[in-house]
């Protein structure tokens, strides 16, 4: 049995955890990130790895049918950005029981090529899963994608992939090639 510390609520983790408790928690993260980084590579198949087949999952309010080609088909979206950066925190997990919860907070950063430039759209998302013990260990079965705030900017890009500047732009120069002529007047 977990013990939480004294007079905490039920979010807190717990002092003296099973070293199962403690692999649960460490997968539920490791699967989390790679959710993230699966949306931001483009890697729908490293995405669909994170669920099962059955998965039911609703997403800003609109619940989807109920599979995971349907929850790949709606985050296919990602393909129609310009890039995206999903950063993972504060992941709460319950894993006392057969039916491990878990709770985590995310920052995502999605850019999109507007035509009058690329824009940034920044949203706080609250993640609400249930997960299910598989063969292959364990993989979210209940998704709730709960949006908390979010924010638009202009944004302009500076690396070498993403050759693009904000409207009244004079010139533009990728890091590489401002480091490059640094080097060559040196």
């Amino acid at each position: 049995m977990l013990r939480s510390r004294p007079g905490a609520g039920p979010a807190a983790q717990p002092m003296n955890a099973s070293p199962q408790a403690l692999a649960d928690r460490l997968e539920i993260t490791d699967i989390l990130v790679r959710y993230g980084e699966g949306l931001d590579r483009r890697d729908l198949d490293a995405v669909r790895g994170c669920f099962t087949a059955d998965v039911r999952a609703e997403y800003a309010g609109v619940v989807l049918a109920p599979g995971v080609d349907a929850l790949i088909d709606h985050v296919s979206v990602v393909s129609t950005f310009a890039g995206s950066m999903h950063l993972v925190g504060n992941v709460v997990a319950d894993v006392d029981g057969e039916t491990p919860r878990s709770t985590c907070r995310c920052v995502a950063y999605v850019l999109r090529d507007t035509g009058e430039g690329v824009r940034m759209f920044m949203r706080g998302l609250t993640y609400q899963d249930r997960w299910a013990r598989t063969p292959a260990g364990l993989r979210i079965d209940r998704r709730r994608h709960i949006p908390e705030w979010s924010v638009e900017a202009p944004v302009e890009l500076f690396t070498a992939s993403h050759r693009v500047a904000g409207p009244g732009a004079k010139s533009l120069y990728s890091s590489e090639e401002i480091i490059d002529s640094s080097i060559r007047r040196s």
